[in-house]
């Protein structure tokens, strides 16, 4: 329906189109996450911080992860910001990339869009193509939890807010 590029027979402009897919994309997430706090997901959605640990097993992911193993990505943590500055700010001023499209030059992606900004060739750009999807998700998305990632809402020619990627000013 998105891609029909129609909406009650009016024309859906290309960042109309691209923001109600970021919008689908984050409830696929949300209902196909089965380890982090749903509380804390759903407080984060809304620009909220959440600790995990008040959700006292309210959630059924935090009764169900009992036996979740810690991994450290500390380092990957690194690039994704490194590659994410690289994307969204090449020459000094900001561009407007979802987080969507982030996740998609980490993974290593040869989308059209990826492609025809050059994004494919920045240093990070497949860092995380052995990852799997969700664990990217998570990643990028406990980044936007911990503020080293943070959304900028802003509004285009339709009056509707597309969410953008932007880099903390500490990192």
């Amino acid at each position: 329906m998105i891609e029909s590029g129609e909406k009650d027979g009016q024309k859906i402009s290309y960042e109309d189109q691209q923001r109600q897919k970021d919008e689908v994309q984050e409830v696929v997430r949300y209902c196909q996450n089965i380890t982090d706090c749903r509380r804390t997901m759903v407080m984060g959605y809304f620009g909220e911080q959440f600790s995990p640990h008040l959700c006292k097993n309210f959630c059924d992911n935090c009764v169900n992860n009992s036996g979740a193993e810690m991994e450290d990505f500390t380092e990957v943590a690194g690039e994704v910001i490194k590659l994410v500055k690289n994307i969204i700010k090449p020459n000094g001023r900001y561009e407007n990339y979802t987080i969507n499209h982030c996740m998609e030059v980490f993974r290593g992606s040869q989308n059209k869009t990826v492609r025809e900004k050059g994004h494919a060739s920045l240093q990070g750009a497949g860092a995380g193509k052995d990852m799997e999807r969700d664990q990217v998700e998570r990643l990028f998305n406990h980044l936007i939890n911990k503020e080293a990632l943070v959304h900028e809402s802003i509004p285009n020619k339709s009056g509707w807010h597309t969410t953008y990627v932007r880099v903390c000013i500490f990192y």
